[in-house]
């Protein structure tokens, strides 16, 4: 399959022009023209790289990409990984806010299918807003997350115990504790830590879940599989390159 064929399609798909980013979406790296396999990865490091091209990779599609638009110099290690890529023939290209928002791919609706609950409206830019089911219990919904995400959740228990109401923002959506307090949600589930909201979540009386930037942000790139599958008939695999953050 050619390389322009699936860039263009995932544009479109993903609606990469229409989305304000600080990184530059779409193709990184040119390295191949021709794609007969695909790697789906998070970050676009060294790591992931090397798997890629262990398990005979033409493409890999990542969701922090190398270059980004207030970038100011590339550093040597990016300099080595563009290197590396295009001495091993595998082209790069980069979803990043576009894969958080997206209704039907993004990272942030796949933890709403994971708890069987349902967005309603956009919460902070590229998450989510919606409903579970049935109301639950805090705790049951950390362990469900645990155990699905394979993730050790860090959690602020400041709210209230039965939970109805959520807002999801993968990845770092700390600063909007603010707007969950405003609408009243009745839990924010993030990805990473941070110090510097720790205060307003408690006086807030607000719940936050932080299931780790990693593991949130590994659900959007897993959801391109079967469509790429499907569209062009080539085959996919996920490069985990976990940082444990």
């Amino acid at each position: 399959m050619k390389l322009n064929s699936i860039v263009k399609f995932l544009n479109k798909e993903l609606k990469i022009k229409n989305i304000k980013d600080i990184s530059k979406n779409g193709l990184q790296v040119r390295a191949s023209e021709n794609v007969n396999k695909i790697g789906l990865s998070v970050d676009a490091c060294m790591d992931a790289f090397k798997k890629a091209k262990k398990l005979n990779c033409d493409l890999i599609i990542v969701h922090h990409g190398l270059f980004w638009k207030k970038q100011k110099d590339v550093s040597n290690i990016t300099k080595n990984r563009v290197k590396f890529l295009k001495k091993n023939k595998i082209s790069l290209y980069t979803a990043h806010l576009p894969l958080d928002k997206h209704i039907k791919y993004g990272n942030n609706v796949e933890i709403f299918r994971l708890l069987n609950a349902k967005p309603k409206e956009l919460f902070g830019g590229v998450g989510y807003f919606g409903y579970l089911e049935d109301a639950r219990n805090l705790d049951s919904i950390v362990k469900e997350l645990n155990k699905k995400l394979d993730t050790k959740c860090k959690v602020l228990k400041f709210g209230k115990s039965k939970i109805k109401k959520i807002a999801v923002v993968s990845g770092y959506g700390a600063p909007d504790v603010l707007e969950a307090i405003k609408k009243k949600v009745d839990l924010l589930i993030t990805g990473e830590t941070s110090h510097a909201y720790y205060d307003d979540s408690e006086e807030g009386r607000m719940n936050v879940i932080f299931a780790g930037h990693y593991k949130t942000e590994t659900l959007g790139v897993k959801a391109l599989s079967p469509l790429l599958k499907k569209k062009f008939g080539l085959k996919t695999v996920f490069i985990d390159s976990p940082t444990g953050l």
